[in-house]
């Protein structure tokens, strides 16, 4: 049994978070990427369905979206129970979540949401009293 990573999202955003991911953390087969486009709900419903179906059925699939009720998510998950597939849909997509689920073989997707909520802060607030030189890389 295998575990895939499907990211949905809109315009382009699954397939860039993919390509962030694969710079940061090389190649990584188990993540797919399907964004809805222009072209419409029902293009994108048809080429999700294809990448479902060439999923074995045996694979755990983690659907993660960029926001929650968007189109791209509801829609694939609705696809993927339809289709019989072991899915479970997370939402809020961002890199620290999407890196936590890629390099972590194991752990459960708890502590990718963690990841996702502690990266989002307010840096000013946080570099605010650092000098200046710290920042010269």
């Amino acid at each position: 049994m295998a575990k895939k990573i499907v990211l949905v999202g809109h315009d382009g955003l699954a397939e860039g978070m993919k390509k962030a991911i694969e710079f940061i953390a090389g190649r990584q087969d188990n993540i797919l990427a399907l964004s809805m486009k222009s072209d419409g709900l029902e293009n994108f419903k048809k080429n999700f369905t294809q990448i479902m179906n060439e999923i074995p059925e045996a694979d755990d699939i983690l659907l993660v979206s960029d926001i929650p009720s968007g189109s791209p998510g509801t829609n694939g998950y609705s696809t993927a129970l339809k289709l019989n597939k072991k899915v479970t849909y997370l939402t809020g997509m961002n890199l620290a979540m999407v890196l936590e689920l890629a390099l972590s073989s194991s752990s459960p997707y708890q502590k990718a949401i963690q990841s996702a909520k502690a990266s989002i802060m307010n840096m000013g607030d946080t570099l605010k009293d650092v000098p200046d030189d710290h920042f010269m890389f």
